[in-house]
């Protein structure tokens, strides 16, 4: 199974292709809030870099929050318009349990945090 992901809700934009749960390649724009700018030639560049295209995704996956109100707009209708176009699923991923993730281990509790500006954070326990 090919998984495109998306990730738009922070300062960073990336871009990656899994296959049967490997990485084949991840690309970032880390030029700050230039999502609607970058997104696109991202997508272009790691299907390129793969050999692929959009039709032989089977999943396409986004980050929906919390994060940039803005990028998350951004990833969610590129993800949902590609799979109108093409009949595929769409999953997404809190990034705060993404966040979790990279660091689980059993029996163990975790709080993800993220900078939300202005003095706040966002939060979840895990």
């Amino acid at each position: 199974m090919k998984i495109l992901a998306l990730e738009t809700s922070c300062d960073i934009a990336s871009v990656s292709l899994l296959e049967n749960n490997n990485l084949i390649l991840e690309l970032k724009e880390t030029s700050a809030k230039n999502h609607s700018e970058a997104l696109m030639p991202l997508i272009d560049k790691v299907l390129k870099e793969t050999s692929n295209e959009l039709s032989n995704i089977d999943l396409f996956c986004v980050d929906n929050g919390p994060g940039s109100f803005t990028g998350i707009r951004i990833g969610l209708s590129t993800c949902m318009a590609f799979c109108d176009a093409l009949n595929k699923k769409i999953a997404s991923v809190s990034s705060l349990e993404a966040l979790a993730y990279t660091c689980k281990k059993e029996n163990s509790y975790i709080c993800s945090m993220i900078d939300a500006g202005h003095s706040n954070i966002y939060f979840r326990n895990f």
